[in-house]
């Protein structure tokens, strides 16, 4: 038996967004010989994902408290999720300290990273510049807010998963064979172009039924609140078995290989989104060929419906022998690139240890 004792990464964030960060968390501690990792947040994530964080401070045990705290005296790196970003470290610390009883001493032990993500990013990033360059030491970003960050930020792609490419052959014999469904989540109707969505949909379906192809646009789910959220699991389930063809987003500030991509590549419907914000070399500072990626990219929202809906329109004529191949390739991309062992020797190479290798990022 190794006698090797493991780096530790904790995670902060307030309900970790799309639960990536949970994600990556867990294939850490399953498939890292080096890293151990927790990821501690304020609260349940609202979707209900099965993969839990391992610490929720809103509903935290005194022994699982106990146990956090001894865990935390000697981390080696710590990487604070942006959505509970308020400025400083010192006001996400009002929060939890009370609870945690984190001593101050704790700011100035490892290697602090912030993670910029999410909406507010996405209009105020490059004033966090300065205040980042102050209190962190790293940044790491979603692939289309590294355009944003200063110039060493790390891009941080997608989020570990596999795929089973059997499964996705046995579903695709079970798809209609009489028409196209194509779908979108909904979560944030602004944030996801829904109302422009909606309006490319009907020109597509338009266009298609002149060629006596039948296409429908299926809505999965909506906002948190609205009565029609559903949790996580149960969307993905949905999206999986209906699917054809899985349109992520089409808004021009977001541009982002979302992570319900992600999860439907490896679930083989095929993925349709807008990347415009992400270049060809962004994704070769991570080794990843998006060119080998079966991604129907979609131009900037700012530009017109024309060209998206002559793409849809395109896919949609596909003969389903086409689309088929198309979602099998997809399992098999994200298994060489987002598996969870090659995922998890990426994130640590490009990371976890360049960051133990003190070499900061530069400031713009």
């Amino acid at each position: 038996m190794s006698d090797l004792v493991k780096k530790k990464l904790c995670i902060f964030a307030m309900q970790d967004f799309a639960n990536v960060h949970t994600k990556v968390a867990h294939a850490i501690n399953d498939y890292s010989s080096s890293w151990e990792a927790k990821i501690i947040c304020l609260a349940p994530h609202p979707f209900n994902y099965p993969l839990k964080h391992h610490v929720d401070i809103s509903v935290l045990t005194p022994e699982l408290k106990k146990e956090t705290i001894d865990w935390i005296q000697d981390v080696d790196v710590f990487i604070f999720a942006e959505e509970a970003y308020r400025g400083s470290i010192g006001s996400f610390y009002a929060w939890v300290e009370p609870v945690l009883l984190y001593q101050n001493h704790l700011l100035t032990r490892g290697v602090w990273i912030i993670f910029h993500a999410g909406c507010p990013s996405r209009q105020d990033l490059q004033t966090y510049n300065v205040l980042d360059h102050g209190q962190f030491k790293y940044q790491l970003a979603a692939p289309d807010l590294h355009r944003l960050c200063n110039p060493n930020a790390v891009p941080l792609f997608g989020h570990p998963i596999e795929s089973n490419v059997t499964e996705i052959e046995e579903l695709w014999k079970n798809k209609s064979t009489d028409k196209i469904v194509v779908s979108h989540c909904p979560t944030n109707y602004a944030l996801k172009g829904t109302v422009e969505l909606k309006k490319i949909m009907e020109n597509v379906q338009a266009n298609c039924k002149v060629h006596g192809r039948s296409v429908e646009f299926r809505l999965i789910g909506g906002p948190l609140g609205t009565g029609t959220d559903m949790p996580n699991d149960v969307m993905r389930q949905k999206r999986k078995l209906e699917s054809h063809i899985y349109i992520d987003q089409y808004y021009s500030p977001v541009g982002a290989f979302g992570q319900s991509v992600v999860e439907s590549l490896a679930d083989g419907v095929i993925s349709v989104s807008t990347m415009s914000q992400i270049s060809d070399k962004l994704w070769a500072t991570q080794d990843i060929d998006i060119n080998a990626g079966p991604i129907i990219c979609l131009p900037p929202s700012d530009q017109g419906l024309d060209e998206p809906i002559r793409i849809l329109t395109e896919l949609c004529l596909q003969p389903l022998e086409y689309l088929q191949d198309l979602a099998t390739q997809g399992g098999h991309w994200i298994n060489k690139y987002f598996g969870y062992k090659p995922f998890v020797d990426r994130y640590e190479k490009t990371v976890l240890n360049l960051c133990l290798e003190k070499k900061p990022f530069e400031n713009k």
